[in-house]
């Protein structure tokens, strides 16, 4: 159960940080600025790959520190038990599970998206926006 929710927080945040102005429009406000820091950086913010891989190693993070509770994967696999490897891996590996599972639920809601569109193309491009 406390990995559908790390899931669910990864894709909720990452989605809605993507798809949304914010509350306050703080969302834009983050993005506006880093892209005047740098290109690369509002691109890391602006991907459905790249910032819930941050989200999830900075949850990691707050889950070993600061909640005793195990919620994360590889907090769970390890039941709070770390060593060095843990500690420097755990929160990658959580990064990564958090960024193929954000892709996936997007690349679903996508496909439930465009199928209940009445689009009048060909099935090429159809195919292109389904891969």
């Amino acid at each position: 159960m406390e990995i559908i929710v790390f899931i669910l927080i990864c894709y909720g945040f990452s989605n809605q940080f993507k798809f949304s102005a914010g509350p306050f429009s703080i969302y834009d406000k983050i993005k506006v600025r880093a892209f005047k820091i740098n290109v690369g950086l509002y691109n890391l913010l602006d991907c459905l790959m790249c910032l819930p891989t941050w989200v999830g190693i900075i949850l990691s993070i707050i889950n070993m520190t600061l909640i005793e509770t195990p919620f994360t994967p590889m907090n769970i696999l390890c039941d709070g038990d770390y060593n060095i490897f843990g500690y420097l891996m755990f929160p990658i590996l959580d990064g990564f599970i958090a960024s193929g599972t954000t892709y996936m639920l997007a690349t679903i809601q996508q496909w439930f998206e465009y199928r209940g569109e009445d689009n009048e193309e060909d099935d090429n491009e159809k195919e292109l926006i389904i891969d």
